[in-house]
């Protein structure tokens, strides 16, 4: 419920900053991971038979007496439901631990990176941001790899492939996207929606909220790299060659099975579809609005969620 109610505020309000666009799909997380924990702890008559009858306005349990195929209709949905967070869930970790592996196999080939173009631009886009340059480690490997491992001690990784690729300028707007997650703290918050993912597995609502999160950083580092830079075209152009040859290199993995091949397909068209929102927002010239009274919104999206899942029992 939480989930529908933020997705149509933002959507009805048009919020177009990622930062306040974040905020509400965080609510999303926290309800279900801190705020209905404490309604158990602190209101405990929630849960009472005279809760459900005279307050509730909507109580699972009641549907306890429909059943379809002899299970009972709440039991069913909620085996329904876990079965599409368990989905989701699934959907996003195998290929990040497939990608974690893939990183210590190929960690023995690392090496400092002594690229001319890398030790030019990268300390210029970083102190654009107030940061210092991160330490740089060159991946020997033909496939285009440039991100950021580490929390504590954050490196920029990028490939051989990657150098090949991009031209000067996309060098510089790809260098400044990545040091823009550093300027967020993006790779920790990716590691605490792991966490909240894995702890709410069963529940797909949290599933797409983190995934939306994801990509709400993508785009405020799409924005920051543009600040740093101001070459929109050159993030944008940088972006669809690494998806491009990315994806080259996973359809030739994927084409040996063939319903493989037809699942990772459809996934790879819905990334296409994600890459192309990004480039349109970047090419669209057109800065983002700030909502009116957006952190006054925000916190009475708090205050009427809470006060409207308390009665949801």
């Amino acid at each position: 419920m939480a989930a529908l109610v933020v997705e149509a505020l933002v959507r009805l309000w048009r919020v177009e900053i990622p930062d306040l666009r974040l905020a509400f799909r965080l609510l999303v997380l926290a309800f279900p991971l801190l705020v209905l924990p404490a309604f158990f702890l602190l209101a405990p008559a929630r849960g009472e038979e005279w809760f459900r009858d005279r307050w509730a306005i909507f109580a699972g349990r009641r549907w306890g007496g429909l059943g379809v195929w002899g299970v009972a209709a709440d039991r069913l949905g909620l085996i329904l439901v876990s079965g599409v967070g368990v989905t989701l869930f699934l959907r996003d970790l195998l290929p990040f631990l497939a990608e974690r592996f893939r990183g210590r196999a190929l960690s023995s080939s690392m090496v400092p990176d002594g690229n001319e173009a890398v030790a030019r631009e990268l300390p210029k886009v970083a102190g654009a941001m107030g940061l210092a340059a991160p330490p740089v480690l060159l991946l020997e490997e033909p496939a285009p790899v440039l991100l950021c491992a580490g929390v504590l001690r954050p490196t920029l990784i990028l490939s051989r492939g990657t150098l090949e690729i991009l031209d000067g300028r996309e060098l510089s707007a790809a260098l400044a996207h990545e040091v823009a997650h550093l300027a967020r703290w993006d790779p920790m918050v990716g590691w605490l929606l792991i966490a909240a993912r894995a702890a709410m597995f069963f529940n797909p609502a949290v599933q797409v909220a983190a995934r939306a999160m994801i990509q709400e950083m993508e785009w405020r580092a799409d924005d920051l790299a543009v600040a740093a830079t101001g070459d929109a075209l050159a993030v944008a152009s940088g972006l669809v060659k690494l998806f491009r040859a990315g994806e080259v290199r996973r359809a030739s993995g994927h084409r040996r099975i063939l319903w493989v091949a037809s699942l990772a397909g459809g996934w790879a068209r819905v990334r296409a579809a994600a890459i192309e929102r990004r480039c349109r927002r970047l090419l669209d010239q057109r800065p983002p609005e700030p909502a009116p009274l957006g952190r006054v919104r925000f916190a009475l999206t708090a205050f009427a969620l809470s006060l409207l899942l308390f009665f949801v029992v």
